[in-house]
């Protein structure tokens, strides 16, 4: 069942069910022109927080069906999808009981299959081969997200039209404050590739006084890092890549990761860095 059609399920059934299942794309006939949700750079987001306030207290709601959009298929194995990802699990965290990123692999039979990589539709977050795509990175960094989160305040741009956003974790076992920041927006809509400064303040889960500062790595799916794409044309697109191929492809596919510099001022320590247009950056404050 569409995502649309869950309040007149939900208003001609009186409740009698246990769950509802639901799917929804980005690409979905009302977050596309002319829809009213076209200008609205949240739409996906919106659409099932909309219909999830019209399923009945206690009934489990799984989106078991969705990705970054239908048709554009270079869009699913760019860092597109990545920051895609980033940008929506905060707003959906509490909202949905599960979600599934496109229930299948690439291995897909609809209008027939493929057998080179990046071919066909590209659904899944890796190749038939297993060449993990920027949205299997994504989830990858997020698998080691810390245990609580933190408050997370996004200041300066648009608020409007916002697509710089982020969300914070600590993890107690490490003592690892950790930011996932996302430069995201919706095909069609305007982006830059963007400077951000990321401030952590003092509490009780980092201290940035003298003599306590944190170090600070960043890992960045975004750009040239992790397009294992590129790296395959660069190879000349074999359809059937041989073992080393496949080995230098695992390692194209891997973010790059750097130590970055503190700055620190008062009670408070800064980082900044840049991020291409779509893509994703998750930076790691590590107590001393």
């Amino acid at each position: 069942m569409q995502c649309q059609w869950v309040h007149e399920f939900a208003a001609d059934t009186e409740g009698r069910y246990d769950f509802i299942s639901t799917h929804l794309y980005p690409t979905d006939p009302n977050c596309t022109w002319p829809a009213p949700g076209y200008s609205d750079i949240d739409c996906f987001a919106n659409t099932i927080i909309d219909a999830h306030s019209k399923v009945p207290a206690g009934k489990q709601f799984l989106l078991t069906e969705f990705n970054a959009g239908l048709g554009n298929i270079e869009l699913l194995y760019s860092s597109y999808a990545a920051a895609f990802v980033f940008r929506n699990l905060p707003q959906l965290e509490g909202i949905l009981d599960v979600w599934s990123y496109w229930t299948f692999t690439d291995v897909f039979e609809e209008n027939g299959m493929h057998s080179a990589p990046f071919e066909g539709y590209n659904y899944g977050i890796q190749t038939v081969q297993g060449i993990k795509k920027p949205a299997y990175r994504a989830y990858e960094l997020l698998k080691t997200a810390g245990n609580s989160k933190l408050a997370t305040a996004i200041i300066g741009g648009n608020a409007a039209n916002e697509t710089v956003t982020a969300f914070t974790t600590f993890d107690n076992a490490s003592k690892t404050t950790s930011v996932f920041a996302s430069n995201f927006a919706p095909q069609f809509f305007a982006i830059t590739e963007e400077s951000i400064v990321v401030s952590l303040s003092s509490s009780n889960t980092a201290n940035c006084s003298t003599g306590y500062l944190p170090s600070a790595t960043y890992t960045l799916i975004g750009g040239t890092s992790g397009d294992v794409h590129a790296a395959w044309v660069s190879m000349g697109s074999p359809a059937y890549p041989t073992p080393a191929q496949m080995k230098a492809l695992e390692l194209a596919s891997i973010p790059y990761s750097a130590s970055i510099p503190i700055v620190q001022s008062g009670s408070s320590c800064t980082v900044t860095l840049q991020l291409p247009a779509y893509s994703v950056a998750r930076i790691d404050f590590l107590s001393p």
